[in-house]
């Protein structure tokens, strides 16, 4: 994210930069649609998200170099098969302005992701060398 964003108030210590240009978003959002209409694509957000999660679940149990698991459910592969189903099946039964509407936000916020990602200066973990 752009450093201004970072900036904490000299007073309250809070970002307020960032807050009032999330409340900004927000309230434009907010004034251009329904609430129901943005409440639906924050879901399809979120099942973009559950869905690879479950995906990446089903990835991971069939890797033979991955850690091994700390929890067990009954059921195995079964409950994210079933998760990544119902999602699918949920995403289907959206419009496709809505659709559109939360691949637009996915790709703003990818694009500020590497705007900030390229911008920022490198720093140097603590396992890592300086460059020879």
């Amino acid at each position: 994210m752009p450093a201004v964003l970072g900036k904490t108030h000299p007073r309250f210590q809070t970002p307020h930069i960032s807050i009032l240009a999330t409340g900004a978003v927000v309230l434009i959002l907010a004034i251009s649609g329904t609430f129901v209409y943005a409440v639906t694509v924050s879901i399809l957000a979120r099942l973009v998200i559950y869905l690879g999660t479950a995906a990446s679940m089903i990835a991971l149990r069939r890797r033979s170099d991955a850690p091994k698991a700390l929890l067990h459910l009954p059921g195995g592969l079964l409950i994210p098969t079933a998760a990544i189903l119902l999602s699918i099946w949920l995403m289907s039964n959206s419009t496709l302005r809505e659709a559109r509407d939360t691949s637009l936000a996915a790709a703003l916020g990818f694009a500020i992701y590497l705007v900030s990602k390229f911008r920022r200066p490198h720093v140097l973990s603590q396992t890592e060398n300086p460059p020879a």
